[in-house]
């Protein structure tokens, strides 16, 4: 297997339309567990609470932090998608998570393209499991 150390986490490119790649396209990729941790520390209120003589843990989800997070992480970069005036639309985070929030056939778009790359990286490593070991 071949492992480029410089890109851990390369994007994947997805077009609205593959019969005309001049609609769009976006950039999707799966980021690190490394990323993926440091987002859940970042997001995760962890506290005890104690009633009786039983303790037990409860965590708090900043959501709205935690999507924009990861929003901004799974989305790399896009191209051809334009405003209303038909200006540009930048790829930053804040756009990212506008475009999340608000427009359902790009996010509905997003979501169908992260479970693809998820359900690939899982059958890859079920591949991966049966290689023999050298």
């Amino acid at each position: 297997m071949k492992i480029d150390l410089a890109n851990p986490d390369p994007a994947t490119r997805f077009y609205f339309d593959v019969e005309d790649e001049s609609r769009g396209w976006v950039e999707i990729r799966i980021p690190s567990p490394e990323k993926l941790t440091k987002i859940d520390k970042l997001t995760t209120k962890k506290t005890m609470k104690y009633r009786g003589s039983q303790n037990y843990q409860i965590e708090e989800v900043n959501r709205p932090m935690k999507n924009r997070l990861l929003w901004d992480e799974f989305i790399s970069d896009w191209g051809v998608i334009m405003d209303e005036k038909g200006e540009a639309v930048e790829c930053t985070t804040d756009n990212k998570e506008k475009l999340m929030k608000t427009h359902v056939k790009f996010a509905a778009f997003v979501g169908r393209k992260m479970e693809e790359l998820s359900e690939g990286m899982a059958q890859f490593e079920d591949v991966e499991k049966n290689l023999p070991s050298t």
